[in-house]
């Protein structure tokens, strides 16, 4: 037999625990083979929780996709002007080759998120050794610093990004937890309810329980 899609096993397992919750007939024999209004509430609540960290999983996915956009435009941002600078600071620094390395002005530019935020990272935070010439060429301090200002924004964002991701796996992880409880108090109950019922099938169908004639 196919195996159900998740949402069809939770729509299954809350017919049957509600079928459950509003027979007392069925809470009555129930009872007898120790299966207690306790014991089916408890089924009613992991079905609750389960939702609850669906939810939780979706609104993390949909915060990272917006933390994520917001991070590739304030990056297009940023690194527009530091392309600029870079250049600049190439031309005023021409005959000055002692900030070079500290401003990694040679070699290629990273492609990587991680090799991007290193080589704009140690060019903002070494520049102002070289204000003086970058002013010569047309760029103030004050600039630099906006764009020092903007490179801690897209840094708290991959903060929060990451932070978003964490969140989401754990309620994952949580809901996986979660569905198996489920499924066993749910095979509990199922084969409880064949001791309980035996001699009643329509209650049993009512359950969605079917027995072999």
């Amino acid at each position: 037999m196919r195996k159900q899609s998740l949402p069809a096993q939770l729509e299954r397992i809350r017919l049957l625990s509600e079928g459950v919750k509003q027979n007392p007939e069925i809470k009555k024999k129930l009872a007898t083979v120790s299966f207690t209004d306790k014991d089916i509430q408890r089924g009613i609540d992991l079905l609750q929780m389960v939702e609850s960290c669906k939810t939780r999983q979706s609104m993390g996915k949909g915060a990272q996709k917006a933390i994520t956009q917001s991070f590739s435009q304030q990056q297009a941002q940023i690194n527009e002007q530091y392309l600029y600078h870079l250049s600049i600071a190439k031309i005023a620094l021409r005959n000055d080759l002692s900030l070079w390395d500290v401003l990694h002005l040679n070699g290629r530019r990273e492609t990587t998120v991680a090799g991007w935020f290193n080589q704009v990272r140690a060019f903002y935070d070494n520049i102002a050794l070289a204000s003086a010439s970058m002013k010569k060429h047309g760029v103030s301090a004050e600039e630099l610093t906006q764009s020092r200002q903007m490179l801690e924004v897209a840094v708290q964002l991959r903060v929060d990004q990451a932070q978003k991701k964490s969140e989401t796996q754990s309620a994952t992880q949580e809901r996986q937890r979660l569905v198996a409880e489920l499924q066993r108090w749910e095979s509990d109950l199922r084969y409880l309810a064949k001791f309980a019922l035996k001699d009643d099938p329509q209650q049993l169908e009512a359950l969605g329980i079917v027995v072999p004639a």
